[in-house]
C-alpha cells in the first residue's frame, strides 16, 4: 500500500506523525474508520535530552510505500469504525502505541 492510496485525512495524519518525530497525538476522533483532524486534536512533542536526533528532511506530499506500523494503524481504524483515540504514541515519525475507546451501540 502506498501513501497515494489513502484518503486525504489519512495522508494528513501520516504527515503530522512524520513531522513530529517523537511524541503523542491526543484526542483523535475516528468517524467511519477515518481520522478527524480538527481543533480538538492535541499534539504533544517530545524532545530527547542528551541525544542527538538527525535532522529530518521530509517531503510531506511525496509518495512512498507504507511501513507495517502505518498499515496496522489504519487497519485498527477500519475495525473501530467510530470511536476515540485518546493517545497515539509516535516514535521516529511512526505510530508506536495506540489507545482506543470504542463507542458501544445498542
Amino acid at each position: 500500500m502506498r501513501r497515494h492510496d489513502l484518503s486525504s485525512d489519512r495522508r494528513r495524519l501520516l504527515d503530522i506523525m512524520r513531522g513530529m518525530g517523537y511524541g503523542r497525538i491526543e484526542n483523535l476522533t475516528i468517524r467511519t474508520g477515518e481520522p478527524v483532524i480538527d481543533k480538538s486534536l492535541r499534539l504533544v512533542h517530545e524532545k530527547l535530552l542528551g541525544k542527538k536526533v538527525k535532522g529530518r528532511t521530509l517531503q510531506p506530499r511525496a509518495d512512498f510505500e507504507l511501513k507495517a506500523q502505518q498499515i496496522e494503524l489504519f487497519e485498527c481504524f477500519d475495525q473501530m469504525q467510530d470511536g476515540l483515540v485518546p493517545i497515539l504514541k509516535v516514535q521516529d515519525g511512526l505510530p508506536f502505541q495506540l489507545h482506543m475507546e470504542e463507542r458501544v451501540t445498542a
